[in-house]
């Protein structure tokens, strides 16, 4: 059997420094950020972002489209869960948005139904 050690071993590097850029830009954008900021998603994503260095303090709450969600608190962190509608009454609202296949469903629905000033990450 083949020893694909080292190939892993690249791979799994290479993706821990791309997440690591991801974050690292992140927290730069929202530590300038002019507004609230949201991070979209009460699920495993946002965990991973939080747990792998995304910062907490600069992010206002969680948002979620699903009521029995909303709320509560997501679990592992400090932050609390609220419907997307929030940000109806916001000037120019930032949300975080790694949702992998769904981002563009969300984006358009916040940007259609709630608020048109929104700024996506």
């Amino acid at each position: 059997i083949k020893n694909y050690y080292k190939e892993n071993k690249k791979i799994f590097n290479e993706y821990k420094e791309y997440n690591d850029r991801i974050v690292n830009k992140l927290n730069d954008q929202i530590e300038n950020s002019k507004g609230n900021v949201y991070l979209f998603g009460a699920h495993i994503f946002s965990q991973h972002l939080l747990s792998i260095g995304l910062s907490e303090k600069n992010i206002t709450s969680i948002l979620d489209n699903d009521i029995t969600k909303q709320s509560r608190r997501l679990y592992g962190t400090t932050l609390h869960v609220n419907s997307p509608k929030i940000l109806r009454n916001e000037k120019s609202p930032t949300v975080i948005l790694k949702a992998g296949a769904y981002n563009s469903e969300i984006k358009k629905d916040i940007l259609e139904n709630i608020n048109s000033k929104t700024i996506f990450l």
